[in-house]
């Protein structure tokens, strides 16, 4: 029978008192809905501001007698004198009775827009794990997770499961990664009518108003465990979108579709496909791990390697495209890809909305590096360029020559110029005032591979009074000019230099 039609009305919890009984719904296996007994211990006021309430409450049945409070009954409905008093959304770990608190349904509806709310992890109640359903990621991406999430994590190999439906008591799931992998976690649905929603009673990201996928479940059994029993289970079909993720819960409305971040990247002959919610924090975190994902996917090895990509990063108004080369393990190249993506999304000029992220990746088990080892040269007779000759000791013990010319600007004092010979770490963006500027400078960032050539020019320095008002007067030099040429290598190293009266390069200045 399905209990959810004859949901007519709420209790809150000034009705409740210790000794009331009643009962709770959940799936434990294949979406069937199985109850459980419920009694009341107490009614803890004001846990939540605004005078929000949890009530705490024994559970017992077949079930739950083996399984204690399971990782993914959060949201389980529990039902006092025949009224939906709310969802059971707290527990203790490695308790010896089935404990739980209880989150007013009343108080859930009327917290949309609340975010902060008090500690209960003070009086050793913390919100219950919602598992982490994750399909098609590497072990190391898993196990990494855990520095992310504290929830508990379960390998899905049956991927999406279709059909199945969302009630009161149905479990629910809510995606964060769609496509050739998936993540998300499982809970149970509280309460449903007319294509709304309300789930697990305690937050799952804490993400406010942020419209995160909900799918449909599945659940395959409750595994018991001394410690935290959890579900096992499969997400479904994408359903809905969620519209609050707060203290109390989340609420989401079926039938509307989620805004995905697309991201596709080709390895070699292969492309992975994969879709992430809008959130800046997702964002930031899960395309760098679907690009190690997709890495450790094509090919076993952690070694060093060397890696050449395009990345295009597309906008409704604007789309950026950046080289990349480094020399290193797949970790290292991931981090270059984290930071032009955090660079665009923690930007302080606009709040960007990247629809699209596309990564051509080729990966070489030659290493190409090479490291500066010496550096001559000296102006020309005509004293407007300087030709400079890089000695670059290659990685295989060979050794190369890059002569490089630089022009000098004119009526100006060589004495005073600094020469930097460096990798592309050393490059300096211009001065940043707006969107428009950051992205031509993202552009303009050099790979790895580049050899970098800077002129900086020493300042006359400013009196202290100056240096507190303003803190870019202490610095002591100012970049002139700047330039770049690409090599077959990954540079490493740094040398600096300054020019004789007679127009000789001098590393170290002497």
């Amino acid at each position: 029978m399905f209990l959810y039609i004859l949901i007519l009305v709420f209790i809150s919890p000034d009705e409740v008192h210790p000794g009331d009984r009643g009962y709770g719904i959940t799936a434990f296996r294949h979406n069937r809905i199985d109850t459980f007994q419920v009694e009341i211990i107490d009614v803890i006021p004001r846990a939540f501001p605004r005078d929000k309430h949890i009530v705490l409450a024994r559970i017992w049945g077949r079930r739950v007698d083996t399984t204690g409070v399971a990782a993914g009954m959060s949201g389980s409905p529990i039902f006092i004198h025949g009224k939906l008093l709310g969802a059971l959304a707290y527990a203790w770990e490695f308790a010896k009775e089935a404990i739980c608190g209880i989150t007013p349904i009343t108080e859930s509806m009327e917290s949309i827009g609340l975010q902060q709310g008090t500690d209960l992890k003070g009086m050793g109640l913390s919100p219950y794990n919602l598992p982490l359903v994750a399909t098609g990621l590497v072990p190391e991406v898993i196990d990494s997770l855990a520095n992310v999430f504290t929830y508990p994590i379960v390998t899905d190999v049956t991927g999406k499961v279709d059909g199945d439906s969302i009630f009161t008591g149905s479990p629910i799931g809510v995606l964060l990664v769609d496509g050739d992998a998936r993540l998300g976690a499982v809970g149970t649905c509280t309460y449903y009518e007319n294509g709304e929603l309300w789930a697990f009673g305690h937050p799952f990201l804490g993400a406010g108003d942020v419209r995160l996928p909900i799918t449909t479940a599945r659940i395959h059994y409750v595994l018991p465990s001394f410690s935290v029993s959890r579900k096992i289970a499969s997400l479904g079909n994408v359903v809905g979108v969620t519209h609050w993720d707060g203290i109390m819960g989340i609420y989401g409305v079926l039938g509307e579709l989620p805004d995905w971040l697309i991201m596709d990247v080709t390895i070699g002959d292969d492309t992975f496909n994969y879709k992430i919610v809008q959130w800046r924090p997702i964002i930031s975190t899960f395309v760098p791990m679907l690009m190690y994902n997709s890495i450790l996917m094509r090919q076993s090895s952690r070694d060093e390697l060397t890696y050449h990509a395009e990345l295009q990063i597309s906008m409704p108004d604007d789309t950026i495209r950046v080289a990349l080369m480094e020399v290193g393990t797949p970790s290292t190249f991931v981090k270059k890809v984290a930071e032009f993506i955090d660079m665009i999304e923690y930007n302080p000029y606009v709040m960007p909305h990247i629809s699209h992220i596309k990564v051509d990746c080729r990966i070489s088990h030659d290493i190409l590096r090479a490291s500066i080892d010496d550096v001559t040269g000296a102006l020309t007779p005509q004293g407007d360029t300087l030709e400079l000759l890089v000695r670059l000791q290659i990685y295989n013990g060979d050794v190369e020559y890059r002569r490089i010319a630089i022009p000098i600007p004119q009526h100006i004092d060589i004495s005073k110029l600094n020469v930097e010979i460096g990798n592309a770490n050393i490059w300096q963006m211009r001065q940043l005032d707006n969107w428009a500027t950051l992205l031509h400078e993202l552009e303009n960032i050099p790979a790895g591979n580049a050899l970098v050539i800077q002129l900086r020019y020493e300042m006359t320095p400013l009196p202290q009074r100056f240096v507190n008002l303003v803190p870019t007067a202490n610095q002591h030099t100012s970049l002139i000019l700047q330039q770049y040429e690409l090599t077959p290598y990954h540079i490493e190293g740094r040398v600096s230099g300054k020019l004789t009266s007679h127009g000789v390069f001098t590393k170290g200045g002497q």
